[in-house]
């Protein structure tokens, strides 16, 4: 086994080679940009393809990896302990990955900076690349005893005399029970010599058929509906813009700005389209609930040709759902970001629901954007991108625009009078104003509902002493703990850490302690005062994972026996909750304290959907409350002018040199020990500015090319800490990458990141990039 050049893997020409592969290219599941060298036994030279998943040693145990080239010869020098060998084949030889998928996985590698061998697991199923448990058995020539050219030593005859005596093989753990100083180079000694065979065994296959079908409560795998469902009709000129372009195989996004009924109309007809071309189609969601609603319609429509795909499904169902994708059963799937991801042949058209949502980008390594990589699938298999939202992003406006069609299906112009109340001249710490609680009167005389949406939970952001005002913070995440009065407790909203909430100071052992801020849970406890007998519900995670300690029924939310529904995000898209009569927006601005260029945008979206909760009702009005009066993005939601939002935020990130003007990575490094990480990312800076010819200007905080004035089109700011500079016990220190040139500026990272590795040791370090990121928080 040796190291082999980075991800970039030029395809060998062993398949048009008249002599079968004699050694293989593995990419083992490991944070690793390299692939590994490994001898192909006799016995798997004619079943072993790319991507083929296979088992090999790797250090001192064994890890299953996938192939991704084949060759006659070696493209290294035999390494001076001769070659490792493949031990086994995970797979059967027509399930070896597609190569269009590996492609697909090879391109997420280049663009998001990721090594190859976290890209690949994510066209499998889960637990695919786990350990298998191995097995060693005697091979024909080990049974009728080795021949005269064949030297064995005592040891290697111990092991062919035990495994003799089992039927079954035997595990190295069984063998060295027996044989104390057996090692894994011994066994792969007579592995090599064809004198034993390696036979893996999976756990997740075995128990694939006690498990067929399992799900986690409330999620269905696959449905049965009655065919021929009628379908509303969609707009006939965006209809026959998606049938042209599916016919002629056109690349161009469509993109679609409707309400959520008429998008799942426009994504079933899309759907039949496909389908009449024989081709296939892959739906994706930003969450579960939306995937499996649209998954019923559609099932109603073509029944078990439709398959379900996301985390909620137990890991067996998963492996299930991928195999009936992967053989051609299924011709529609639907599922959330992984699912991009699916095994989907022929495919004819990718819908991306909600495209705006951050749900799509993911946290973990590799950092991925479903949207970006269903946009680069359907140019690699000319398919076509069919993104759909209520409210598209600015970022993929500005694209479709430059390359694509809109087409925007607005609703009927909402009627509903919005007040907008300065809490600038309300009374310090009031919650409710009394323009507000005379609204939710006269809406509760009426027999009518009240929302009142706060997208924080808890009942304060954070607790102070009222005399040193010192506030309690997490001790593995530098940020302030969030008080819960309900179970007096303080929380980590990051880590989730908990303690009680302390009587004294720790600084200065005060005991009177002031509340900033608050959240659902202190809303609840203002509205139980002032209405003591309305029927309130709170929506929040608190409230949903405490339903079990006597709170509330949730069952009276669908039954609608409720006055008053306070809640964060979660009621958005609660359909119980739409259809009351007064909308109550306590803190309309908190989203915009945010230190994100993101967060206007996001403010701007999670408004548009609370009013969304009182569209169409008579009489229904909106109570905002904010600090923010004059603010782009309230006058926009007060006035109802979309074109005041877009104009004035695109104008702010032109100026500032932000997407969709420019593109930005953010380059981290984390650690235990923070003048060690700061070193670091002081090097990388270093490096980087070098690489592209900058100097820092002193007391500039950002880098310009020495001797110029013209501007960069790579920008470098920091190093500075992370907005959350401690998390979950790991320092983090950033980088800020601005730039025109994407490319360009992700190979410079690329060659910094290398050049880094070899300065700093990185056992007690991260060093993480993160391309296109959508959240700076």
């Amino acid at each position: 086994m040796r190291r082999v050049g980075t991800d970039r893997f030029e395809p060998s020409t062993c398949a048009q080679s008249e002599f079968p592969p004699r050694f293989a290219e593995v990419v083992v599941p490991r944070r690793l940009h390299r692939s590994f060298t490994y001898s192909i036994p006799a016995s798997l030279q004619s079943v072993v393809r790319v991507g083929t998943t296979v088992t090999v040693p790797f250090g001192s145990t064994t890890v299953s990896g996938i192939i991704v080239d084949l060759a006659v010869h070696p493209r290294i020098p035999r390494p001076p302990k001769g070659w490792r060998a493949i031990l086994a084949v995970g797979h059967r030889e027509d399930d070896a990955l597609d190569p269009q998928l590996l492609s697909l996985a090879r391109w997420a590698a280049e663009y998001y900076l990721a090594p190859l061998g976290q890209c690949l697991p994510l066209l499998l199923p889960p637990r695919s690349l786990q350990p298998p448990q191995m097995k060693f058995v005697l091979a024909l020539e080990g049974r009728t005893g080795p021949g005269g050219h064949v030297s064995l030593n005592g040891l290697e005859t111990e092991v062919l005399a035990r495994l003799k005596k089992s039927k079954r093989g035997r595990t190295l753990s069984m063998l060295k029970r027996s044989l104390p100083y057996l090692t894994q180079d011994t066994l792969l000694s007579l592995l090599n010599r064809g004198l034993v065979k390696a036979v893996a065994t999976d756990p997740v296959n075995q128990s694939m058929t006690q498990a067929l079908g399992e799900t986690k409560p409330g999620v269905q795998l696959a449905w049965q509906g009655k065919a021929g469902k009628p379908v509303a009709a969609a707009p006939e000129p965006l209809l026959r813009d998606i049938q042209e372009s599916v016919i002629r195989r056109c690349r161009m996004p469509i993109l679609v700005e409707a309400e959520e009924q008429v998008r799942t109309l426009v994504m079933v007809a899309a759907a039949r389209m496909v389908l009449e071309t024989n081709r296939r189609c892959l739906f994706i969601t930003p969450e579960i609930r939306r995937a499996c609603a649209i998954g019923d319609t559609l099932a109603a429509h073509w029944g078990a040709r439709v398959a379900l795909l996301h985390s909620g499904l137990s890991p067996a169902a998963r492996v299930s759902t991928w195999q009936r994708i992967r053989s051609g059963r299924a011709d529609v799937v639907i599922g959330t970001r992984s699912a991009v991801f699916a095994p989907l042949l022929n495919l004819g058209l990718i819908g991306v629901e909600e495209e705006e949502s951050p749900s799509y980008k993911e946290e973990r390594e590799p950092h991925y954007h479903a949207r970006e990589v269903a946009w680069h699938r359907c140019e690699q298999e000319q398919a076509v991108l069919l993104l759909a939202s209520g409210h598209a992003s600015l970022e993929t406006q500005e694209k479709v625009r430059l390359k694509g069609s809109l087409w925007s299906l607005p609703a009927e112009p909402s009627n509903v009078p919005i007040e907008v109340v300065d809490l600038a001249q309300s009374p310090f710490g009031s919650v409710l104003s009394g323009a507000l609680l005379e609204g939710m009167r006269r809406t509760l005389d009426a027999g009518q509902r009240v929302v009142l949406y706060v997208n924080r939970r808890g009942y304060a952001p954070s607790l102070t002493c009222g005399a040193c005002g010192n506030a309690p913070s997490c001790t593995r995440c530098s940020v302030p703990l969030m008080f819960s009065r309900q179970d007096r407790l303080l929380t980590c909203r990051y880590c989730g850490g908990r303690t009680a909430a302390p009587d004294r100071c720790l600084v200065c052992s005060g005991t009177e302690f002031r509340l900033i801020g608050f959240g659902t849970e202190r809303l609840e406890e203002e509205v139980r005062s002032q209405f003591p007998s309305a029927r309130i519900l709170r929506r929040d995670r608190d409230e949903v994972g405490s339903r079990s300690k006597g709170m509330p029924s949730w069952e009276a939310m669908g039954t609608r026996s409720w006055d008053i529904l306070i809640g964060t995000r979660l009621v958005l898209h609660e359909p119980a909750a739409q259809g009351s009569v007064l909308l109550g927006l306590p803190l309309a601005d908190a989203g915009l304290h945010v230190p994100d260029f993101r967060a206007a945008e996001r403010t701007y979206h999670s408004l548009l959907d609370a009013m969304a909760l009182v569209e169409g009702q008579t009489g229904a009005r909106a109570i905002l409350q904010t600090f923010l009066p004059h603010h782009h993005v309230i006058r926009a939601i007060a006035e109802g002018r979309r074109d005041l939002f877009t104009n004035a935020e695109l104008e702010l990130r032109k100026a500032l040199g932000y997407p969709p003007f420019a593109s930005l990575i953010v380059l981290q490094v984390s650690g235990g020990d923070e003048p060690a990480v700061h070193r670091a990312i002081e090097q990388w800076a270093t490096l980087f500015r070098k690489e592209v010819g900058l100097r820092e200007e002193p007391g500039s905080g950002h880098a310009a090319r020495s001797g110029s004035r013209v501007r960069l089109p790579i920008d470098v700011l920091g190093p500075v800490p992370a907005p959350v500079a401690r998390l979950r016990g790991q320092y983090r220190w950033r980088l800020l990458v601005k730039t025109t040139e994407g490319a360009e500026a992700r190979e410079l990272v690329r060659r910094t990141l290398e050049d880094l590795s070899r300065l700093v040791r990185r056992r007690t370090l991260k060093f993480e990039v993160d391309v296109d990121p959508v959240d700076l928080g």
